[in-house]
């Protein structure tokens, strides 16, 4: 009897084929993948310069608050100002007659206060620990002695008016407070603008970080009368020795004997 043909073999040669194309599309599949099927440790690229430097605007402004003129004050008096330090000013007076200019030159040391002031002709300075106040001069080198009260003010005597910053804007009507960074320094300050009683408007710009005065002036009707501008500073550390023989009268005597920390001279 004549043998008829297989059928199966043709589909068994049609699946064959089609698992083969299963197996190869797999294959495809998984080198498609990172790594290409590999077990690979892949390495995170380095980041764009641009997203190294920037940050986020809620990361850049979480370290500050925003001022306003209601909360300005109560944030400067938070600023811990250093108790020991180095600090040189140039200020400019404005009047009918012409400009004048003199140099103050300020060493704090805790309570104690020393500070030279000299308007090119004539040097004044000041020894003081916060109630006792020494004056005297380059050409009248005998010290007095006068004791703080109100009708005697540091600020007077050094012929720095408003220096004191806090006592003026407690006691005048903030008008103007922000963030400012300095174009011609960098320095980033506290900038606050206050209008006193008497019409005229005082100006600062505040160390933001040592909440010392950085720059301030003082205007009248618009017209700028004063000013003062720091020169530069130093922070420096109790029994520096760049205190040596500073809290000392003339003839070298020290009139402060309680808490001083400065070596005897």
């Amino acid at each position: 009897m004549e043998q008829k043909p297989s059928l199966n073999k043709p589909v068994a040669i049609v699946a064959l084929l089609l698992l083969l194309v299963l197996i190869l599309l797999l294959a495809a599949f998984i080198m498609a993948q990172p790594g290409g099927g590999k077990n690979e440790i892949v390495l995170p690229t380095e980041q764009p310069e641009s997203a190294v430097s920037q940050k986020p605007e809620a990361e850049e402004d979480s370290g500050f608050i925003r001022l306003t003129t209601d909360n300005v004050l109560p944030m400067l008096r938070s600023i811990v100002q250093p108790a020991y330090y180095h600090q040189v000013c140039n200020v400019f007076v404005t009047a009918q007659r012409g400009q004048s200019s003199k140099r103050v030159e300020l060493w704090r040391s805790g309570e104690l206060l020393r500070a030279e002031i000299d308007d090119g002709n004539l040097t004044q300075y000041l020894l003081t620990d916060g109630d006792e106040v020494w004056l005297w001069y380059s050409r009248e080198p005998d010290p007095i002695c006068l004791e703080r009260n109100e009708s005697v003010q540091i600020e007077d005597l050094l012929g720095l008016p408003a220096f004191d910053y806090l006592k003026t804007l407690a006691e005048a009507r903030i008008v103007d407070a922000e963030y400012q960074v300095l174009e011609d320094t960098k320095q980033q300050c506290v900038y606050v603008c206050a209008q006193n009683e008497n019409g005229s408007t005082n100006r600062y710009w505040i160390d933001m970080h040592s909440g010392l005065l950085y720059l301030g002036d003082a205007l009248e009707q618009s017209r700028q009368v004063y000013e003062i501008r720091q020169e530069e500073v130093s922070i420096l550390a109790a029994g520096d020795q760049a205190f040596a023989n500073r809290f000392c009268l003339p003839d070298g005597t020290e009139p402060f004997t309680a808490g001083t920390e400065m070596p005897q001279p």
